[in-house]
């Protein structure tokens, strides 16, 4: 460790990319372990959401729970004007990942019909979308019109 902190402190900006990806293996290995079954990929999309959550004024409580199996971000949304707080899920998931409607209407479900997903398209860039429970019409009723 004296050597790693010696060449910290001699190459300060050229270190900073080795020091952050360091601490995100660290931290996806701590999360796997208390995560059993949380795939590696899910947990660095994981730990990426949450950083931009907690980066966020209108975020509170984050926590990572399995939830109609999916390990989701659950946290405290607060409104615009922080007059109104809601528990609310985030799905982390990458850009090539498929959502699969019946998983998301499960999810849904237990978030007062909103999911909001995370989606991180580069190491530090994520994206969020918030979808509500799809209303579409069965294909037997589309069939009869």
């Amino acid at each position: 460790f004296d050597s790693w902190n010696a060449l910290r402190r001699r190459y300060p900006t050229a270190m900073q990319p080795i020091v952050e990806r360091r601490g995100l293996v660290a931290g996806v290995a701590c999360l796997r372990s208390k995560c059993p079954g949380m795939t590696e990929e899910h947990a660095f999309n994981t730990l990426e959401v949450l950083g931009c959550l907690q980066r966020m004024d209108h975020w509170a409580r984050l926590e990572v729970v399995q939830e109609a199996g999916q390990w989701i971000i659950v946290g405290e949304r607060f409104s615009p004007t922080f007059e109104t707080c809601s528990t609310e899920g985030v799905l982390p998931i990458c850009t090539t990942q498929a959502l699969d409607m019946a998983q998301h209407d499960a999810l849904a479900a237990s978030f007062s019909g909103v999911v909001t997903y995370g989606i991180v398209d580069d190491p530090g860039g994520v994206v969020f979308y918030r979808i509500a429970a799809h209303v579409l019409p069965s294909i037997r009723s589309l069939h009869r019109a």
